[in-house]
Parts: structure tokens; C-alpha cells; sequence
């Protein structure tokens, strides 16, 4: 399965075709249904490329938005949003989900965290290595002439 090239899709097209009208919002556009039948999740732990497909087109902005949201880099969210669905893939595999019709929720809990994982890193990879020694003055600057002991 190729998660990311339908990720890539998604992002560029826009709302896909195959979603379910809620009816219009305050604007006047569409809403999509974002209900996941039990038979999609099946479909889709059993390999089904148009289950995954379907997955993927129905929540792949939503989950891009409250990442960028969050992050405020594009490159970053992108990744978030497909290591969200690569964990999904694993854990509908493995029976890490438990069919309670929560899938949404489930799925959105994982971006939250997928979210707080990448703050994380990023806070601390900006830290100042704390092994580098210290200087006090620069290593250009001249130093200070030393003081007699009559001085201190």
C-alpha cells in the first residue's frame, strides 16, 4: 500500500468525490460525512486498497490542518499526518483498535499525539548542547591582564 502517494493525492485534490453530504454549512459548502463504517475498517484491516483509499481522502485534511495548526511548518504536518496513518495501518493489523464505532476519535487521539511527539523533539533539538564547554569571553577578544595578589 502507498500511503504517502495517496496522501500526496489527497492534498492536492481537495475534497474527494466519494464523501457522504451532511448537508450545508453556515457558507453554503457541502459537509462531508465523517462517519467510518465498521465494513470500511474491515475492509481496510483485510488490505483493501479502496477501503484505504477511501481512509485516507476522508481524513487526510482535517488532519493536516490540526497539525499545521499546531507545528506551523508544512513539511512537518505532512509527516505527521503519514505516520499517523502508517500507526493506524499497524494497529488495525494488530488489533490495537477495538471496534466501539470511536474510530474518529481514536484516530484523532493518535494525531494529538503524534503532534505533542514532534514538540517535543523540536524543543529539544533547539537546546544549547549542554557538553560544549563554556567560553566567558570570545576567543578573539584579548584577555584581561592579570591581577598581583596585592590587587584581590
Amino acid at each position: 500500500m502507498q500511503c504517502g502517494h495517496l496522501l500526496d493525492v489527497v492534498l492536492m485534490k481537495g475534497p474527494s468525490e466519494r464523501e457522504v453530504s451532511l448537508g450545508p454549512t453556515a457558507g453554503g459548502q457541502e459537509r462531508p460525512s465523517s462517519a467510518v463504517s465498521s465494513e470500511t475498517l474491515a475492509m481496510a484491516r483485510s488490505g483493501d486498497e479502496s477501503a484505504w483509499r477511501l481512509l485516507v481522502e476522508m481524513y487526510t485534511q482535517r488532519l493536516y490542518a490540526l497539525a499545521f495548526s499546531r507545528l506551523r511548518n508544512r513539511d512537518i504536518a505532512e509527516e505527521v499526518v503519514q505516520s499517523v496513518f502508517a500507526t493506524v495501518a499497524i494497529k488495525l493489523n494488530t488489533s490495537g483498535y477495538n471496534e466501539q464505532g470511536q474510530f474518529e476519535a481514536w484516530l484523532f487521539r493518535i494525531a494529538i499525539n503524534r503532534i505533542r511527539d514532534q514538540v517535543r523533539t523540536s524543543k529539544r533539538s533547539r537546546r544549547v548542547d549542554r557538553t560544549e564547554p563554556f567560553e566567558a569571553t570570545p576567543a578573539n577578544a584579548s584577555s584581561p591582564p592579570p591581577y598581583s595578589r596585592d590587587e584581590i
